[in-house]
């Protein structure tokens, strides 16, 4: 509502989620540029293992619910 009342309706609706996805974007950007190695060092091979497969198994369970 204070978009609205800032920039007006339309303007102040474009701007709203324009500017979360440029924040989120820079947000996951620079978590995960200085964050990757130490993370690496810390986890090391569980790191690439332990993030995906829990992951795939959630799309999965995920596109069963929806077709059925």
């Amino acid at each position: 509502m204070a978009a609205a009342a800032a920039y007006g309706h339309v303007w102040g609706t474009l701007y709203v989620p324009l500017g979360a996805e440029i924040g989120t974007l820079c947000a996951f950007r620079l978590a995960r540029w200085p964050g990757a190695e130490p993370l690496r060092r810390w986890f090391g091979e569980r790191l690439s293992v332990g993030l995906i497969e829990p992951q795939n198994s959630l799309m999965d369970w995920l596109l069963r619910q929806r077709s059925k």
